[in-house]
């Protein structure tokens, strides 16, 4: 339920005992919760959304869970993971334009769950200048850049990589090389994982937000991994587009009216050379075998909470930060997938990622903007449910709020936090569940553009006084027929909605006057 309100006396007195219910709750009672977050994954790359990649563990948690056809990340990394942890749009913490920015005006997931018993553990990539320690969570282990090497070795030390920055808690080991050479990214990030996690007992519950690298550039993978999909993507785009399209279709994730398949954004196939054709499919192989090697990672976790008899208790949220990226830094020493190349997917396997959808990471189209939402528990998530509310990743905390008990405080170490602007998802996970945002979501990235509101979609991939586009998405979800010059008083109107929330929602610094608070009941 969303509330908007002034404050009196006996609606701080229900905060503080909706926070002291929180506290109250016992271990056994509070989930575990488990944030699985990915970078630069397309919509359509793993099985349970069409994709021809193994996947068995997130298709066990999908269809034993919820999916969301219609869940929207900002378009770019350090933005998506700001939403992510704060129930904020990135422009509200002033977190939108440069990564290496302070955030400001906000709380954590790791403040809000730390603050009811919870050990708040983060594993992987953050993206940003502040120390995920520095930010709530008990402990972090991970990088702060936006990209490196998957691989440590010893064996290429002599070469000038860009390898990950590594923290561990408070302790830094800048140009990361790991002796033994058994370092990889995902299942190292994993292992970490499971460290934090087993140090704790069973009388506390814990949040662990495990932030993948994978299958962001360079494209990088073990050989065996790389091995099982070659040669499986020496057709060519079109054959594997159209089969992936075939099979959302089948497993009634989209419908073909409302869904239908964008135009492509890829050569023709047959006007490639034998070597250029050899080279795309390694390309797809290795990006392939990044994200298997995510499932396998996901497998092992899943055991390992069996094991330690803690996964029935557990929620798990999986999703990408972005749509899959065709650019991005590249060399060409050695071969593609090995520790010294820096290899990108480039635009015709990003098209085919990003299936159905038109656009790639960075852009306001849904290929951009649109991500694969998984969330698993049996005992509070019903089976095989699939829904086309808009969601958005603000809405993750006010979920995970009510999923816990927790309640969202409205200062931090004496300065004021905003509102979150998310709705819970928790109506969802049952049949027949419905949301009431009650408003518009907005999107901006450097001069990408949109807004979506009540089944329609204003977007300007170049910003809006150069040749904006309306769409009408409760009924053309990829964007295919252009309304403007059809709705020109409707694009207008949603214009200058969008200018009026971005101007509020970047003005510095914020002022909390408690007029307006959004509360979980």
């Amino acid at each position: 339920m969303i509330r908007s309100s002034a404050i009196p006396l006996t609606f701080i007195t229900f905060l503080l005992s909706l926070a002291s219910f929180g506290m109250r709750l016992s271990a056994a009672e509070k989930p575990n919760i488990i944030v699985i977050l990915l970078d630069d994954m397309g919509w359509s790359d793993i099985g349970a959304f069409g994709g021809e990649i193994e996947t068995p563990n997130l298709d066990r948690l999908a269809n034993e869970g919820f999916r969301a056809t219609q869940f929207y990340n900002t378009g770019k990394c350090f933005p998506s993971r700001s939403c992510l942890l704060t129930g904020l749009y990135a422009q509200q913490t002033d977190s939108h334009e440069n990564h290496r920015d302070e955030w400001i005006n906000y709380a954590s997931l790791g403040h809000v769950l730390g603050g009811v018993g919870y050990r708040t553990l983060a594993v992987g990539k953050h993206h940003s200048k502040t120390n995920l320690i520095d930010m709530g969570f008990d402990h972090y282990y991970g990088m702060l850049e936006g990209a490196a090497n998957h691989f440590a070795s010893p064996e290429y030390a002599h070469l000038s990589l860009d390898r990950p920055n590594i923290y561990k808690d408070t302790e830094n080991f800048p140009n990361f090389i790991d002796p033994s050479g058994e370092y990889y990214s995902t299942d190292t990030f994993t292992d970490w994982a499971i460290d934090l996690i087993d140090r704790g007992g069973d009388d506390q519950p814990f949040l662990l937000y495990l932030a993948y690298q994978a299958p962001h550039s360079p494209l990088q993978a073990w050989p065996e991994d790389i091995a099982k999909y070659r040669g499986r993507y020496s057709e060519g785009y079109q054959p594997v587009r159209q089969a992936r399209y075939d099979r959302m279709v089948a497993m009634g994730l989209i419908d073909p009216a409302v869904f239908p398949l964008s135009n492509p954004d890829y050569k023709d196939w047959e006007s490639l050379t034998e070597e250029e054709k050899d080279e795309q499919d390694l390309r797809m192989a290795v990006y392939a075998a990044m994200i298997d090697s995510v499932d396998q990672n996901v497998g092992r976790l899943l055991d390992y909470l069996e094991d330690r008899g803690e996964l029935q208790n557990t929620v798990i949220f999986f999703m990408s930060d972005n749509g899959c990226d065709p650019a991005g830094f590249h060399n060409d020493d050695g071969e593609i997938g090995t520790e010294p190349r820096y290899a990108i997917i480039q635009k015709h396997w990003s098209n085919v990622s990003n299936t159905p959808f038109r656009g790639h990471k960075a852009s306001p189209w849904f290929g951009g903007i649109c991500t694969p939402l998984i969330v698993w528990n049996p005992g509070r998530v019903e089976a095989g449910l699939i829904s086309d509310a808009e969601t958005h990743f603000i809405d993750i905390m006010p979920t995970i709020l009510e999923l816990t008990g927790a309640a969202y405080p409205h200062t931090r170490d004496g300065e004021p936090v905003r509102p979150y602007e998310g709705v819970s998802l928790v109506p969802l996970f049952a049949e027949g569940g419905e949301i009431d945002r009650g408003k518009p979501l907005f999107f901006q990235w450097k001069e990408g553009y949109a807004m979506i509101e009540d089944g329609w979609k204003a977007t300007a991939p170049r910003g809006w006084d150069s040749y904006p586009g309306l769409y009408h998405i409760a009924q053309d979800r990829t964007e295919t027929d252009n309304l403007a010059n059809d709705e020109p008083a409707k694009l207008s109107s949603m214009i200058a909605q969008w200018q009026e929330w971005y101007q509020t929602a970047t003005a510095r610094p914020f002022e909390h006057l408690g007029g307006t608070t959004v509360i979980v009941k």
